[in-house]
């Protein structure tokens, strides 16, 4: 089994956890809070983010007794508006699944200016030479990016990543597999939390095996995408809803 590993964490760093109330970063603070690791928990509400994430980082608040940063979109736009927005690029993104056979997020723009801008924003408060930002990437992870970039750190025998912009991360789960994760939560006693995320999203129209990880949000998010005739792989599927209203 491969723990969160905080072994190779700078000492003397400001830390900050980058948490969104899903299964991997609850194991990641828990761990390294176990392991006498202390810092901020900054969490990014996007105004659609589901109810049981809210919930979960309260409770990993109350549970490690750190202060907790909530960052927030301000913008003029709905944040609902800006999701809708993002529906069109379905089509593309699938096409790069055909084309390059792997998933890249970075298409749909809901995340970044919902939840990474005003993340980014938070975090000027703090020094940036003194800051170490840890976040909740695993190396199972379904993204390519992600896969990528864990398995650069993994051959460079790092845990550690110097962006562009002079910003440091730190990613404990470089290792951890999906059963290692919920081991972790089990020892804790966070095992039956679910994963995190908007309570309407494009990505539940590119995979249909999200269904089962939180059926509410993709029938929503099914649904808006065949009210915008936008098409995806599973569109001309019936709904159990409409056998139950007759409508077609």
């Amino acid at each position: 089994m491969k723990r969160p590993n905080f072994s190779h964490l700078e000492p003397g760093k400001t830390v900050v956890f980058l948490v969104s109330g899903g299964r991997d970063s609850t194991a990641m603070v828990l761990e390294a809070y176990y392991r006498g690791v202390k810092g901020t928990l900054l969490f990014g509400d996007t105004g659609l983010t589901s109810k049981d994430a809210r919930r979960v980082v309260e409770r990993l608040r109350k549970h490690t007794g750190f202060p907790l940063m909530v960052a927030k979109y301000t913008g003029e736009k709905s944040p609902r508006m800006i999701i809708e927005e993002s529906f069109p690029m379905i089509p593309l993104v699938l096409e790069d699944i055909k084309k390059q056979g792997h998933y890249r997020k970075n298409r749909f723009d809901c995340c970044r200016i919902l939840k990474h801008k005003p993340m980014d924003s938070a975090v000027g408060c703090f020094e940036k030479d003194d800051l170490v930002q840890v976040l909740g990437i695993k190396g199972a992870d379904g993204s390519f990016a992600r896969r990528w970039r864990l398995s650069e750190l993994r051959n460079r025998g790092t845990y550690s990543r110097l962006k562009a912009d002079g910003f440091l991360f730190y990613y404990p789960l470089r290792d951890c597999s999906d059963a290692d994760i919920s081991q972790v939560l089990y020892d804790f006693g966070f095992g039956k939390i679910k994963s995190s995320g908007c309570v309407l999203c494009p990505v539940f129209c590119i995979f249909d095996g999200m269904r089962k990880k939180d059926p509410g949000s993709w029938f929503r998010s099914v649904s808006l995408a065949r009210k915008l005739k936008i098409p995806f792989y599973f569109a001309d599927q019936t709904l159990i809803r409409d056998y139950c209203t007759g409508v077609r």
